[in-house]
């Protein structure tokens, strides 16, 4: 406790009320795992917010998050996109001897893992040390932040400073978790992906994994985007004009030309899935068909679903029962 350390003024000889401050700072003792959990779950959150979405046709796709420490956390949440259509990115915090390389290759083959870039960490030792760090700072701050107009003077700077240090460790815990899945492995359907093969930093890596994958992904995904406008014309009793060309045979297929009328054939490929779909489970709610058509190997936006229900109602194919029954 005779000496004080940080990033921007270096060491420094401690008062008597330094050295019982840091005396009582270190009895704090050890975080436990939860906490360290946490404080890594929320820098991932942080980070998962730095990338740009990855592309595919021009189309970005949000981010999911998911955390698991092969101890007690297990597919915590940390970005939720409320679509369907996202690149899921399963980090994992796990020990030392549970990051063979072939047990991932395997695992991410599997269907539980089989949609999800799992991003499995390297060794977490540094990582773990500045997470105390800043619990430990968090502490001393919690518990006299709110007595601080009481506190003497010496005690007042000393706050300060603290607060000062959590900021600090703060942007360590971060660089540190970077760092820590950096020098880890990326994994997707049985293939080793090397982070550092996509970039040398971290937001960087995932977005170039991330579109790399993104075809595979999204397998039947097509770019065609659907205006309100356009929608609006597949309910119209008569078509005034012709259709949209989005709904012809070059796209989605909605709409055939025959004898120089247009006539809901529904032959494209998109709508005949959705119509599929829908027989196989024997009907299903308007929320179901949108779900399982916006997750891959789709990754259809609503619009377009919306637009192929519509023509195979018009092509006399489903039937539609209105909440209102």
């Amino acid at each position: 406790n005779l000496l004080g350390y940080t990033e921007k003024q270096g060491y420094q000889i401690q008062s008597s009320s330094g050295e019982e401050w840091e005396r009582e700072r270190r009895d704090l003792g050890g975080a436990p795992r939860e906490t360290i959990n946490e404080l890594v779950q929320d820098g991932l959150k942080f980070l998962l917010a730095t990338p740009e979405r990855p592309k595919l046709a021009g189309r970005p796709f949000p981010w999911e998050g998911l955390f698991s420490d092969g101890r007690r956390a297990e597919d915590v949440k940390l970005v939720d996109p409320r679509d369907e259509a996202s690149v899921c990115v399963d980090f994992r915090a796990v020990p030392r001897e549970e990051r063979d390389s072939s047990t991932w290759v395997r695992r991410s083959a599997e269907s539980a893992l089989y949609n999800r870039l799992v991003f499995v960490g390297g060794d977490s030792e540094h990582l773990d040390h500045l997470a105390r760090e800043l619990h430990k700072s968090r502490a001393m701050v919690k518990k006299y932040k709110d007595r601080r107009e009481s506190l003497n003077p010496a005690r007042k700077v000393l706050l300060q400073q603290e607060e000062n240090r959590g900021e600090e460790l703060e942007t360590l815990v971060r660089s540190a978790i970077a760092s820590t899945f950096m020098s880890g492995q990326l994994y997707f359907r049985g293939r080793s992906l090397a982070p550092n093969d996509y970039g040398s930093a971290f937001a960087t890596a995932l977005n170039a994994a991330a579109t790399r994958i993104l075809p595979d992904l999204f397998q039947h995904f097509i770019a065609t985007q659907i205006q309100p406008s356009e929608l609006s014309q597949l309910i119209e009793i008569e078509l005034v004009s012709g259709p949209s060309p989005k709904f012809l045979p070059d796209e989605l297929g909605i709409f055939e030309l025959d004898s120089g009328r247009y006539v809901p054939s529904c032959s494209g490929a998109v709508p005949h899935r959705v119509e599929e779909h829908i027989k196989k489970e024997g009907g299903l709610s308007g929320t179901a068909l949108l779900a399982h058509f916006g997750a891959p190997p789709n990754g259809y936006t609503q619009s377009v679903v919306k637009a192929c229900v519509a023509g195979l109602l018009r092509a006399q194919k489903v039937r539609i029962q209105p909440e209102a029954g």
